[in-house]
């Protein structure tokens, strides 16, 4: 992985390398940015620059032993760690090293990784995926020594509000006093679950979404020509590349045919229709049903400008516009609010592992109660 493979950015991908050339990398990074953004294969990137033996001025060589064994994630010094669970074939109490052949095979299919999907790679049975305090003692363990043969000792760590908070206050002590020529790169979409005291030793850098003409490029690097098939990925996505690339993958489950379906089966109180959807919508992946909701959200925005009399700031073409024009006699201002509620909540409890059909029969049933209201 080099920085020339990831879209976007440039911002953040000139500051890393002005520190890498100056000598002046924190010893603790934080990289912070919605699950699917790409900032995991960037601290892939920079760790293979930081240790790259003929790195060009912008960028690592990718052709050297050192950034070889990087992209194929078998470098002695770079140490990977990971949500696990407890449950492994082999292994009473499994730690991160048990599940690392899992763990590169799955980078390998999905460079953008969602927490959901690698639980499911590795069979988690619905278990919720931690770093445990016995991880934390391998760590500090492993990271106390200079490195092998790298000029830096690199951990990447993903997820790091799963840390155990026994394993959290174990690494403290590291990180305010790590090793000469050590990082830690942390990545994660949210701080909010995280020790304060472990923040704070960490240098944050912010990844936001990309832009519609950076999404445009990145989906045509990916072989989407077809122009309006681009177009609608770019908004359903919101700037997401990994979110991109699962619709990409599960393009056969048509989102605009489903919701609207579904707002027609409500309006109509088609109870028959809406378990049908309900079967369907159980069948989808859980990051699928999350971005159908979101989806739901950006088709009830454009009926509601419809309704405002700014269509002019539409984002969507075809029958998608055409559906937010006429659906748009059913939206006032306080129904776009308990829709946009509604779904942002069920977003919220799917990513939780609520149980899909009981979720949407609510969501459906409560679709049916806003319609049916005057305004």
């Amino acid at each position: 992985m080099r920085f020339s493979n990831i879209t976007g950015y440039t911002s953040i991908k000139r500051a890393l390398i002005k520190m890498v050339l100056s000598k002046e990398i924190p010893h603790g990074l934080l990289f912070l940015g919605e699950e699917g953004y790409e900032h995991y294969s960037l601290a892939r990137a920079l760790v293979a620059f930081l240790n790259c033996k003929n790195p060009k001025e912008d960028d690592s060589c990718g052709q050297c032993a050192s950034c070889r064994k990087i992209d194929k994630l078998i470098h002695p010094d770079l140490h990977l760690i990971f949500p696990i669970t407890s449950s492994h074939k082999t292994v009473e109490k499994p730690k991160c090293k048990d599940f690392l052949p899992q763990w590169r095979e799955f980078l390998q299919k999905n460079p953008y990784p969602f927490l959901m999907e690698w639980l499911s790679f590795i069979d988690a049975e619905n278990k919720q995926g931690n770093i445990s305090r016995e991880e934390s003692r391998d760590i500090i363990y492993s990271m106390s020594f200079k490195a092998y043969e790298a000029e830096y000792k690199v951990q990447i760590l993903w997820h790091p509000e799963l840390l155990n908070p026994t394993a959290g206050n174990a690494l403290l002590k590291l990180l305010e006093e790590p090793p000469e020529k050590t990082v830690f790169i942390w990545v994660t979409e949210s701080t909010d679950s995280m020790l304060p005291t472990l923040v704070s030793r960490l240098h944050i850098v912010k990844f936001p979404p990309l832009t519609q003409e950076e999404s445009n490029g990145f989906l045509l690097k990916e072989g989407v020509v077809d122009l309006e098939k681009r177009q609608r990925l770019v908004l359903l996505s919101d700037g997401n590349p990994g979110r991109a690339l699962s619709f990409l993958e599960e393009n056969k489950n048509d989102q605009f045919v489903f919701f609207r379906d579904w707002l027609r089966a409500g309006y109509a109180k088609n109870f028959k229709k809406i378990f049908e959807l309900t079967d369907d919508f159980a069948k989808m992946g859980r990051e699928f049903q999350k971005s159908t909701l979101l989806y739901g959200m950006k088709i009830i925005r454009e009926s509601f400008l419809a309704t405002a009399g700014v269509p002019q700031l539409s984002r969507v073409g075809g029958e998608e516009q055409n559906f937010a024009e006429k659906f748009s006699v059913y939206i006032s201002y306080n129904k776009l609010e308990k829709f946009t509620q509604l779904l942002e909540t069920a977003a919220f409890h799917i990513e939780r592992n609520a149980h899909p059909k009981i979720l949407f029969t609510d969501v459906s049933l409560c679709f049916m109660e806003i319609l049916g209201k005057k305004s």
